[in-house]
């Protein structure tokens, strides 16, 4: 599966795939042997005449601010008119460390719930009214509930390596109750070290649970402007209990201050169960890129990748992909990236050879009070659901900056993926706004429509009306 990556530091998996449970443990303990080996050894600094890494990007949440109230409204003006940067179009194979459920870079909190490299980094209490309004089987329901979510942060740097674990519960209460079937969990972990002045390694593991009202995680799409980053979120909600895990091994060399090569083994699993049932995926997955610069400050890059889906009660499905990508920062507001890649898809024990493509696009527009991202992406393999299919999805979200204080953004997005005979269709559309009481308090206020249709067995049918409200705090990066 070859994932569209429009940032600058290399052409590498993105961590928006699906993820494993208990079986996956023999298959990913390679790995973490690897990583915590790799750890222990603290190699050299770099040298200073290597090409040096994108420095840590300003979140562009408009709840992070200064810490000062004096200096608020000159930040937030600031943050709202920050631009990516070409100058620092440069190339670097340590892969990026994500804050966990959004496409920003994790950063150092100023957070005063801090111990050392431990710390709290937001908090939010939301009042949510959920209605469900089923079809193709599914009940129609709704319910009014209180919820709280949290992100705790393990974040530690020893020499140029750098571990971080990251932690976001999620609590649903109705009648003094916690309400199992709005409560989710998001599990992140990385380890990242620069084995010399060529060669990094990067692990990584997110584990997730979903819960059939999947309301907390409601992050369809997430921009990053600031490092050209792009996430696509969870889009279905599910029957029932929804397990996922995504490990990934990234090993990096730099042939050259302008070339790189990258090597990305991954394994995922995939479990969703409702009423005893259940849909359990496999996916082993090795990817080989070549990156370069050119002289006009342009990302080219060349691919192949091999990967095995095994779903339960079907035969396995192997994708071979090669293809090219390019990526640029045309001007100070925009960038753009695309991949374009020719796929063999074979049933394992079939004859017969399937070609199709595995494509993606994505422009980003930042100006002074406002900013733009375009997203689309077609990919094979196991995505939202458990099925050997291919998917296409759009996404799109507009956010404008009224005063430094007031906020608004508003996106839509649509997925589709048949597997004969079934297919899996959903789409939404949400508006959003958000009013600083604080430089780290705000108060946030959220609409959302939201359509699902496909296999009763793993996803709920209908159409859902999520209205939630309530206060969130966020700490400021570390300037």
């Amino acid at each position: 599966m070859t994932i569209l990556n429009t940032t600058f530091r290399s052409l590498r998996k993105d961590e928006s795939g699906i993820q494993p449970n208990r079986t996956r443990i023999r298959q990913a303990k390679f790995i973490w042997i690897l990583a915590a080996s790799s750890f222990l050894y603290q190699p050299p600094a770099l040298a200073q005449q290597q090409v040096s890494s994108q420095p840590h990007a300003t979140e562009q949440d408009p709840n992070s601010q200064a810490p000062n109230d004096s200096d608020q409204e000159q930040d937030i003006n600031a943050n709202s008119s920050t631009e990516p940067i070409p100058a620092v179009v440069n190339l670097d194979t340590t892969p990026v460390v994500r804050r966990v459920g959004s496409a920003e870079s994790l950063t150092e909190s100023v957070s005063p719930l801090r111990w050392g490299s431990l710390y709290i980094g937001g908090a939010q209490f939301m009042q949510a009214y959920d209605g469900l309004n089923g079809t193709n089987g599914t009940p129609s329901e709704s319910d009014t509930v209180s919820m709280f979510q949290t992100a705790i942060v393990f974040d530690k740097q020893v020499e140029q390596s750098r571990v971080a674990l990251q932690y976001s519960p999620n609590i649903a209460i109705v009648n003094q109750q916690i309400y199992t079937n709005f409560t989710s969990q998001l599990v992140s972990v990385n380890a990242n070290m620069n084995l010399s002045s060529r060669w990094t390694l990067g692990v990584g593991d997110l584990f997730s649970i979903y819960h059939a009202q999947n309301i907390l995680l409601a992050n369809y799409f997430s921009v990053d402007p600031l490092t050209n980053n792009t996430l696509k979120g969870q889009i279905f909600n599910n029957v029932g209990t929804s397990i996922a895990e995504d490990v990934h091994l990234s090993l990096g060399y730099l042939l050259s201050p302008q070339t790189s090569l990258t090597f990305t083994p991954g394994y995922a699993y995939a479990d969703t169960r409702n009423n005893g049932a259940a849909v359990v995926g496999n996916q082993y997955t090795g990817e080989v890129g070549l990156a370069h610069i050119t002289a006009r400050r342009y990302v080219i890059g060349l691919h192949y990748s091999h990967q095995v889906a095994q779903i339960s009660r079907n035969a396995d499905v192997n994708y071979d992909t090669i293809g090219g990508s390019i990526a640029a920062v045309l001007t100070k507001g925009w960038s753009v990236a695309g991949t374009v890649g020719l796929v063999d898809e074979t049933p394992t024990g079939a004859r017969a050879h399937v070609l199709t493509t595995a494509d993606a696009f994505q422009v980003l527009r930042t100006m002074n009070r406002s900013s733009f991202a375009l997203a689309y992406n077609r990919t094979q393999g196991i995505n939202q659901i458990i099925a050997a299919g291919t998917a296409d999805r759009v996404d799109a979200t507009y956010s404008f900056n009224w005063t430094p204080r007031l906020s608004s953004s508003v996106g839509a997005g649509y997925f589709h993926e048949a597997v004969n005979p079934k297919s899996y269709d959903g789409k939404y559309g949400i508006v959003s706004t958000s009013f600083l009481i604080s430089p780290s308090v705000s108060f946030v206020a959220t609409y959302t429509r939201q359509f699902q249709s496909g296999d009763p067995g793993q996803v709920l049918s209908g159409t859902t009306n999520l209205i939630w409200g309530g206060l969130r705090w966020t700490p400021p990066p570390l300037q």
